[in-house]
């Protein structure tokens, strides 16, 4: 993936580079790479299906799960599908060790798994364990931040997002 070829143009593509750089001063190249690959194949269609799917029905709710795991020097950072064994509450089996090392935070296994059951049982994530966790809409995109301390953000990385319209 070059940023040109994504973006359409040598101005363009820069310009997005400039904007994922500017957004993680500190971020080796490949880093800068992994995130922009991360929107294009995840995030991005994620708030797309999201904001459809709010023409439909507004009980809408988005995550984002930030817990980095430590295995291989934090190579991995919270890459795709990690967040499975929190959601199912399966840390203590040797596939979650293997990927998220021996100390696996088993609060944040439980908050996970309440939301994912209260939202199956009652058609709402939120519980106790977790702060407010408002709808999703268009207008804030309110999305809820699976760390070992969870927050709420509003519109999280929306200069990056708008990069994608037109594109994705």
């Amino acid at each position: 993936m070059t940023m040109t070829g994504v973006f359409g143009s040598p101005t363009a593509g820069a310009a997005a580079l400039d904007q994922y750089r500017s957004a993680r001063a500190t971020a080796a190249p490949h880093e800068i790479v992994a995130a922009a690959q991360t929107d294009s194949m995840f995030r991005v269609p994620a708030v797309r299906l999201a904001d459809a799917q709010l023409a439909h029905n507004p009980n809408v709710w988005m995550y984002r799960f930030d817990w980095q795991t430590p295995v291989l020097d934090g190579a991995f950072g919270a890459c795709h599908a990690l967040e499975l064994a929190f959601v199912f509450n399966n840390l203590d089996t040797e596939l979650a060790e293997t990927f998220m090392g021996p100390a696996a935070p088993q609060p944040l296994a439980d908050a996970m798994h309440a939301a994912w059951t209260n939202f199956i049982t009652h058609g709402d994530p939120a519980h106790d364990g977790l702060p407010g966790w408002p709808r999703y809409t268009a207008s804030d995109r309110s999305t809820l931040l699976f760390n070992e301390s969870c927050s709420v953000v509003t519109n999280p990385c929306a200069e990056e997002l708008a990069l994608w319209d037109g594109i994705i």
